[in-house]
């Protein structure tokens, strides 16, 4: 694998990754609603489901993936389901001052598996990994130096966008003080959610 081809992998990923979908949505609500680090935890999720896609792509396993898709269906809509579901529970929520919200997360593992779960549900990422990996590589010719360095790109690619928009929204966080605010923090994060749900749920 060339630099150029590295390069235009890397482009790639970074446009993908720019593009408004699930997971982007869903690091900024989180980053609103519980701070950075939430957010950077479901981002870890989010790196191992596309490195899933990615390894099926590279390994020509897409027919193992059409036969598991009755499970990606399942996956998709119970990772929307979730997604609904907390976005629904930050807008039911009684708003209270910032300074009294818990900053800490629900948990590593439980953040890192919501993003594994959404991922595995975005039609987006199925798409890109499965139709449009082999444009900008020869995979039958992958070695495994060649494998690392797409893996650390697609790494490097998410947790880069993914955490700068996580950043800005958990920033923005310090405005919201009075209790009015954090109702629209609340309501603001929440739709973010159910957005990211339903785009899931209808792709």
């Amino acid at each position: 694998m060339t630099l150029e081809t590295a390069l235009a992998f890397a482009l790639g990923m970074v446009i993908l990754m720019l593009t408004p979908g699930p997971s982007m949505l869903t690091t900024i609500a989180k980053s609103l609603a519980t701070g950075f680090w939430t957010g950077f935890q479901y981002n870890i999720g989010v790196c191992i489901g596309d490195l899933i896609f990615l390894m099926l792509a590279i390994f020509g396993l897409q027919i193992i993936a059409e036969l598991l898709g009755e499970i990606f269906i399942v996956v998709k809509f119970v990772g929307a389901a979730y997604l609904l579901w907390l976005g629904a529970k930050l807008w039911l929520a009684t708003p209270e001052p910032m300074d009294a919200r818990p900053q800490a997360s629900k948990g590593l593992f439980r953040e890192v598996m919501a993003g594994i779960l959404i991922t595995l549900g975005n039609p987006k990422v199925i798409l890109f990994y499965g139709a449009l990996l082999p444009t900008f590589v020869d995979l039958e010719t992958l070695t495994a130096p060649d494998i690392a360095i797409l893996a650390v790109i697609v790494v490097a690619a998410i947790l880069m966008v993914n955490n700068f928009y996580g950043l800005m929204a958990a920033r923005a966080r310090r405005i919201f003080r009075s209790g009015r605010a954090v109702k629209v923090l609340n309501r603001s994060a929440g739709s973010a959610m159910i957005g990211a749900g339903l785009y899931i749920a209808t792709r």
